[in-house]
């Protein structure tokens, strides 16, 4: 496996992640279907802070949908601030204003891959991180239709994150937290709104790390 160095290295937590299947597999994979005019192009590495449209698996649609990384709760009015609602922390996601309107708007982001820093000393060393037993896996994740000031709406998406397991801990050694990382046999049950501390630490699915 080849693995090139993102420019930005200050992931405070998940903001890197990679899709590197088209979304007619994402929907034959989630039994989903597929919006037969809905462009996704595969991606090694994707920036959160572009916050791109990412195809989702949302429990208020029998189709794929696309959505853009960065929760925008429905009172927001400055589309930057998604910068800051990359991830949601799992543990306080009812007391925060921007997230707890959206605790019962389920969705699974699906990922071949996500990426993270380890910190020695002055140097970062990046790691990718895989399923040890799924091509694509899902992180969970919460959505918010907001409206864009031309009246569109654009739905829009946020990355839940726990506390690290051991594996995660040795790599992300800063700040110690990892994506929510779903078991395929809960990812229905999630959606189906189970409680949301069912799925912190030391819930977890089997990751490899390279």
């Amino acid at each position: 496996m080849v693995f090139s160095c993102l420019n930005n290295t200050q992931s405070a937590m998940c903001f890197f992640i990679g899709i590197q299947e088209k979304p007619e597999f994402i929907a034959k994979r989630y039994q989903r279907k597929a919006d037969p005019i809905a462009s996704f192009t595969p991606q090694t590495q994707i920036n959160g802070f572009a916050f791109p449209a990412m195809p989702l698996v949302c429990n208020d649609k029998e189709e794929l949908v696309f959505g853009n990384w960065g929760l925008l709760p429905t009172w927001q009015h400055d589309q930057q601030n998604a910068k800051f609602t990359l991830n949601a922390r799992l543990e306080t996601i009812h007391q925060k204003p921007s997230f707890k309107e959206s605790v019962q708007q389920r969705c699974l982001i699906p990922v071949t891959c996500f990426y993270e820093w380890r910190h020695e000393g002055k140097l970062k060393r990046p790691y990718i991180i895989q399923s040890s037993e799924q091509a694509i896996f899902s992180l969970a994740g919460l959505y918010s239709d907001w409206v864009t000031t031309e009246g569109n709406i654009m739905r829009t998406f946020t990355i839940l994150t726990t506390s690290a397991n051991p594996m995660m801990q040795h790599i992300h050694n800063t700040q110690q937290r990892m994506p929510v990382v779903l078991k395929q046999a809960d990812e229905v049950a999630y959606l189906n709104e189970m409680p949301l501390a069912s799925f912190a630490f030391p819930y977890e699915a089997p990751l490899i790390a390279f």
